[in-house]
């Protein structure tokens, strides 16, 4: 004997998780009026207009900023009567200041002070700064500018992947410049000045342990010290010079490293002449598709494959048809190379509401956009054919999503609670849908499937709102629990007119109240059903042979009705 299933829920309550912490604040301007200082519990901490000091031998450092700090840092010559002389040990760091201005007293900034903060543009130093410690600016992917200063000392990778930063004048007092301190950035030539009697390895170049494939430097760098010497990283033991060109005089040391290595190089005069080997960037050159794409890529089969995303402009994120002619298959953000250093830029992914994918994405990988939690609607994806395990999870504020005519796959949990997704079609292409796909999410109230369809996963759709939808006849599997705590009517293969049934009070359930469910085109004596937390109260048959089922909440927590039909 035939059973048809007829499955009816009502959520209760529902619990998705909650927003993604970000530390990316709005930073404060401090004029020299200043406000009212207030001690913390420590005797040595206070915090002035917004931003946090430590008092250390009557000196004062800055160690970071309160929540309620605006867009542009301009730090003190001195607060509470103590001269401010350094930006502390990741001050700073992941938040979402514009631009910053040092005070007169400045001297030094530590570590990773400054280091992924994506929207600032613009660093006014002091002259009496000395030292940029190591990491202090890295990942800050939007800083065009670096003014003032006179510098004795440059930290390893200070500047690294600083991808618009293309000019920054260190001074004439320079003695030591660490290891590719502006790797990944737009700087075309760097003098290093007299004073430095040794590089560790190209300041310039992109450091020989990035897994890039598509990096050239194109960058000059002028050594004024004949008496300098060049050397390779010491950890990777490789040359990272091979991409520049070393300016230096005939009997410099400079001049011997570049012969041995293989390095491109010229004297002083040849060079004013442009009597030298110039470099032709491509296409896909690493640095020219992050400053005109946003985003770096990598060979794959099929052409190149989406790695990571550094810089945005405004807030659409566009994943181009194609680079340099090859076409752009694939989206994998969440590989073990999506980051050459550091972690992806939070104020950079808050900032995206829309994402529009080329023509020529096939696949987006496992858990590529968990992460853009502010993303509202995904477009194009006409090629897409598989979307991966987590891809879209939990992004509460997705409403629209293209899912085209020639998807294939939904992997697992791939848009497990996006609660604000209302109504899904699917192609006749689609033929398998994951466990947990659209698992609570709670704002889908329709589904079209697509007659390609061949299995649904368990808890598919569990905690959906659906009022109904029919599965096709293509259709070979249902996981358990795949509608589990969804209003749904399962339709058959269309022998005999299939069962219906309607909620008539769901959209405005609430606890206690009844529930009201009108059952059409079936006889009373093939009915039975089974119910969790719902306790029935009445059950009618009207004029027109429809059987009217009012049932009463009397439990906190998820509430369901299983009907079967025989």
């Amino acid at each position: 004997m035939k059973i048809k299933r007829i499955i009816a829920a009502v959520m209760a309550l529902v619990l998705v998780g909650g927003a993604y912490p970000f530390n990316a604040v709005k930073t404060t301007s401090i004029s020299k009026a200043y406000a009212a200082d207030s001690a913390s519990p420590q005797s040595n901490s206070i915090v002035s207009n917004d931003i946090k000091y430590t008092i250390q031998s009557g000196k004062a450092i800055v160690t970071g900023c309160t929540g309620k700090a605006s867009d542009n840092i301009i730090i003190p010559a001195e607060v509470n009567g103590c001269p401010v002389t350094t930006i502390g040990r990741e001050a700073f760091c992941n938040y979402g200041i514009k631009t910053v201005v040092l005070g007169e007293n400045i001297e030094k900034i530590e570590s990773s002070a400054f280091e992924n903060c994506p929207l600032l543009t613009e660093v006014t130093l002091d002259e009496n700064l000395k030292r940029i410690e190591g990491y202090a600016f890295q990942d800050c992917v939007s800083l065009i500018k670096v003014s003032g200063g006179d510098l004795e000392y440059l930290g390893n990778m200070a500047f690294e992947n600083c991808v618009r930063l293309s000019e920054f004048d260190m001074g004439e007092k320079v003695k030591y410049i660490g290891d590719s301190v502006f790797a990944r950035t737009n700087i075309k030539e760097l003098v290093i000045p007299e004073g430095v009697n040794k590089l560790y390895d190209c300041p310039i170049g992109i450091s020989p342990a990035s897994p890039s494939t598509m990096y050239n430097a194109n960058a000059t760098v002028i050594i004024k010290n004949p008496e300098c010497e060049l050397a390779i990283n010491s950890v990777s033991k490789k040359s990272n010079w091979d991409k520049c060109l070393i300016v230096c005089d005939d009997e410099s040391k400079a001049h011997t490293f570049a012969e041995k290595y293989d390095v491109d190089f010229c004297t002083p005069e040849q060079y004013e002449k442009g009597d030298y080997n110039k470099f032709e960037l491509t296409e896909l050159d690493e640095l020219e598709c992050l400053r005109k794409y946003g985003m770096s890529f990598e060979k794959c089969e099929g052409g190149l494959a989406v790695y990571h995303i550094t810089v945005l402009n405004g807030n659409v994120l566009e994943i181009p048809d194609e680079v340099g002619g090859l076409p752009v298959v694939k989206c994998e953000l969440n590989t073990a190379s999506a980051r050459p250093s550091g972690v992806m830029p939070t104020a950079v992914y808050d900032r995206i509401e829309k994402v529009v994918i080329g023509k020529n994405v096939k696949l987006i990988g496992d858990a590529s956009f968990t992460v853009y939690r502010n993303i509202k609607a995904v477009e194009g994806g006409e090629g897409l054919e598989y979307i991966g395990q987590n891809a879209f999870c939990s992004l509460q504020k997705l409403e629209s999503f293209n899912f085209g005519s020639n998807l294939k796959t939904i992997d697992n949990t791939a848009f497990a609670g996006c609660v604000k997704l209302s109504s899904l079609e699917f192609s006749d292409s689609l033929e398998t849908i994951g466990y947990a796909a659209f698992a609570s999410c709670i704002g889908v109230n329709s589904i079209k499937f697509g007659n390609g369809l061949k299995s649904i996963g368990n808890s598919a759709f569990s905690g959906c709102r659906i009022a109904s939808v029919e599965l096709p006849e293509s259709l070979e599997n249902i996981g358990s629990a795949a509608f589990d705590e969804a209003v749904v009517l399962i339709s058959g293969n269309n022998e005999e007119k299939a069962p219906s049934i309607t909620d008539e009070g769901y959209d405005k359930y609430k606890m206690y109240e009844p529930i009201v469910i009108t059952a059409k085109n079936i006889e009373l004596d093939k009915i039975t059903y089974r119910a969790e937390n719902l306790r029935l109260i009445d059950r009618v048959i009207d004029e027109n042979k429809n059987i009217i089922f009012t049932f009463e909440s009397n439990k906190s927590g998820n509430a369901y009705l299983v009907f079967d039909y025989e």
